[in-house]
């Protein structure tokens, strides 16, 4: 079977109470992993195959669970100086930054698909398939005090956290508010629409990116970006 990522829905109020559960929002690439026959395969939310890409995890990934085929849903990230998940680290790409895959979820175990079992259910099962010794894929810890870690994730400048209705099952696929997430600093999503010409030093280049957010009509322009851009981002972007 082929599943879709479950999604989580922009909170606010982190909600309290024993019926959820909090986990650090990890800052990579989100990644769902099938494993047959202890081979494994990444695909992206987008259904792009991230196998070649993240090797190492692909490989890891045989000797990290106890269970010739599975399906896992976790998040790929790089980790910068601090052992923070860091998206930049990711794109920076330096020799030698560990890249970890970090499990959160269990869909499928040896065929027989687990997504209507409580998210609390499969996350015991998941607990157990996973070899605590690994350092490439690690089992994403869960806390009971969502506020308390919102404020750690804050302190070290972590991307956010998530909230998850303990008795809740996967949805493939659906935004759910059972799954919510908390970001720690302002974030919005742009669509990059055109550059400007790039002058002196940079005329080989772009000077800036133009910018855009979806309206009512389309795409309405948000503004131009032109700093924080070295020679090999330009180039890659290009």
């Amino acid at each position: 079977t082929q599943y879709s990522p479950m999604l989580a829905t922009l909170s606010e109020k982190v909600p309290t109470g024993k019926d959820w559960s909090f986990e650090v929002k990890f800052d990579g690439y989100r990644a769902l992993a099938y494993l047959r026959g202890s081979e494994a395969r990444l695909v992206s939310r987008n259904g792009n195959d991230l196998t070649e890409r993240f090797e190492n995890v692909a490989r890891a990934l045989s000797s990290a669970v106890k269970t010739p085929d599975c399906v896992l849903d976790g998040e790929v990230c790089a980790l910068d100086d601090e052992g923070r998940p860091s998206f930049s680290a990711m794109q920076q790409g330096k020799a030698g930054t560990p890249i970890v895959y970090y499990v959160f979820d269990l869909l499928e175990v040896e065929g027989e698909p687990v997504i209507d079992l409580p998210l609390s259910d499969r996350r015991k099962r998941l607990r157990k398939l996973l070899d605590g010794r690994n350092r490439t894929v690690q089992f994403s810890e869960s806390f009971e005090d969502g506020q308390a870690l919102y404020e750690a994730a804050k302190e070290r400048r972590l991307e956010g956290v998530m909230g998850k209705k303990t008795d809740s099952r996967y949805e493939p696929g659906r935004r759910s508010r059972f799954w919510l997430k908390f970001k720690t600093h302002g974030e919005q999503e742009f669509v990059v629409a055109g550059y400007t010409r790039g002058k002196g030093r940079r005329e080989w280049s772009f000077g800036s990116l133009v910018l855009a957010t979806y309206g009512p009509d389309g795409l309405e322009w948000a503004g131009n970006v032109g700093t924080g851009f070295d020679d090999a981002e330009q180039e890659k972007l290009l």
